[in-house]
């Protein structure tokens, strides 16, 4: 006999574990199921920041910025590792800095976002580049979690609330709320989420291929522990350079982004193949988090290049000062 739920999701990454957690809350008998042991996806493949300073004014912000506010009650209650640090974005050319003054002086800036000179850019982190800085923007609103713990800790919180989450679980079939797994498991709910990430293939292909998502490939690498002393090796808000702003829908209409566009384009133009710009943050074991690039759909392939994590490092030491590059980790993931 299948037991019977209010929700199931399939899925235990951030979006079916997030969707498992509201409906948990509101008195909804909830079922996850996971196809592997543990975590692996796209949930733990990224630096672990919560970054809304990259969304635009209106819907896409509004809901960075709940999202935002769910994280740290989350954090409160599952008792996850979560800093409030705040972000830099770095420019170290002319028309990244005009990018920045356009976009904090705009109508759309959020709130206590403000430019600093070179020398306010220092004194906030040790971690950037001196040479050709022009300046960098401060917004106070970026936080970061530790993405490799805090999805299993999530997933065990809400096993402790009472939702059934079961793992080892590859759902087959789904119809009219009743779920089979090909280890024989059979359940029935009210409604069933699939938050399967970039997996379209397995479940409702046809339903994925009308709704306009793209996977996306990326690579991340990591620096063994810095030694600290005294709070020395604390990397403070996240850094982000100007690169970055080809990135975020945020910057798209600010003066001098073209500019920014065309001389990447035309000096660079192996960054754009790769969809690279440089981004820094640091984990709870003192660890930096380095990245990342971005290619998509049919561009992406099985195999990790190590011409990419090369052209990433060579974009990183453009801007930033790091007390050793030794590279412990790498690896890639893929969204949607």
């Amino acid at each position: 006999m299948s037991e019977h739920f209010d929700l199931a999701v399939v899925g235990a990454g951030i979006v079916g574990l997030g969707a498992a957690w509201a409906a948990r809350r509101r008195g909804l008998n909830v079922l996850v199921l996971e196809r592997n042991a543990k975590p692996l996806g796209a949930s733990i493949r990224n630096f672990g920041m919560l970054w809304p300073i990259g969304q635009p004014s209106g819907t896409l912000r509004e809901t960075a910025e709940r999202s935002l506010g769910l994280w740290r009650q989350l954090a409160d209650e599952a008792q996850l590792w979560f800093e409030r640090c705040g972000s830099l974005h770095v420019a170290h050319q002319a028309d990244e800095w005009q990018v920045l003054q356009a976009f904090v002086d705009g109508p759309d800036a959020p709130a206590g976002v403000e430019l600093l000179s070179r020398d306010e850019t220092l004194s906030r982190s040790r971690f950037v580049s001196p040479k050709g800085l022009q300046g960098s923007m401060w917004s106070p609103h970026e936080c970061r979690v530790a993405p490799r713990q805090a999805i299993p800790q999530v997933a065990e919180y809400l096993a402790d609330a009472g939702v059934a989450v079961h793992w080892n679980q590859s759902v087959q079939h789904i119809d009219q709320g009743r779920l089979l797994t090909a280890a024989g498991g059979q359940w029935r709910a009210e409604r069933v989420l699939v938050c399967s990430g970039a997996d379209y293939q397995y479940l409702f292909p046809f339903a994925y291929a009308a709704a306009d998502l793209r996977s996306c490939k990326l690579h991340m690498l990591r620096t063994p522990a810095l030694a600290s002393s005294s709070g020395e090796a604390a990397l403070g808000p996240h850094l982000a350079s100007g690169l970055t702003l080809r990135h975020y829908q945020a910057f798209q209409h600010c003066d001098g982004i073209e500019q920014l566009r065309a001389r990447v384009a035309q000096q660079t133009p192996e960054l754009d193949q790769y969809g690279i710009h440089v981004m820094l943050s640091q984990d709870h074991h003192g660890r930096l988090v380095l990245g990342d690039s971005h290619q998509y759909d049919q561009d992406i392939d099985p195999f990790d290049e190590a011409a990419i994590d090369q052209l990433i490092l060579r974009e990183m030491r453009r801007v930033y000062q790091l007390p050793d590059w030794q590279i412990d980790a790498r690896w890639t993931g893929v969204y949607a």
